[in-house]
């Protein structure tokens, strides 16, 4: 055959319109008549633990913002996410075990939202609310675990892709405690 005689059987094959059953029956065959293995499709099922760990989590997180929300005075809304980092960041360290993406999301936001509190506080207190005193303390905490926290990620990565991974936490950490560090200088 020409090769002009092949395109024109192949313009007529264009114009073919089969059924919507043929079409089913080709394709649910198709890997047998070619013999090759049926590609596997996801499906998700969740167990009851995922769930209710969810569920968990989202109630946690409901009422930490209410009662940071509701909280009379900048100390007590600083302390609240202080005691909130500090739950997740013993947690870490009491596991120790290795750190995967939603841990390090988890701790990465629990300690910006404690460094976000801690840097909106009046350093010399508010007169009624509380003291530079407290606040200092709260400052000195928050540090103590930061560098708990940076120690143990440091030891705990053993392997290239760990302190891959790590490395935006590090960072953020470095960050935070240099910042706790400027504060205390002041008092």
């Amino acid at each position: 055959m020409k090769q002009e005689e092949i395109i024109k059987q192949l313009k007529q094959l264009h114009k073919i319109e089969p059924k919507p059953d043929t079409i089913a029956q080709i394709k649910s065959n198709i890997y047998h008549n070619l013999q090759i293995p049926k590609p596997s499709t996801f499906q998700f099922k969740a167990n009851s633990f995922m769930v209710y760990g969810l569920a968990i989590a989202f109630a946690i997180f409901v009422f930490l913002s209410i009662r940071i929300a509701t909280s009379q005075n900048q100390f007590e809304k600083a302390s609240i996410a202080l005691s909130y980092a500090q739950g997740k960041i013993n947690t870490v360290i009491v596991a120790s075990n290795k750190l995967n993406e939603n841990k390090i999301k988890d701790i990465s936001q629990s300690i910006a939202l404690a460094n976000g509190e801690l840097s909106k506080l009046k350093l010399m207190g508010e007169k009624g609310r509380y003291t530079s005193e407290q606040c200092e303390e709260l400052y000195r905490s928050y540090h103590a675990s930061l560098e708990k926290l940076d120690n143990n990620i440091t030891t705990s990565s053993t392997n290239d892709a760990d302190k891959q991974s790590i490395a935006p936490l590090k960072t953020q950490i470095s960050n935070y405690e240099k910042q706790a560090e400027q504060k205390l200088k002041l008092y």
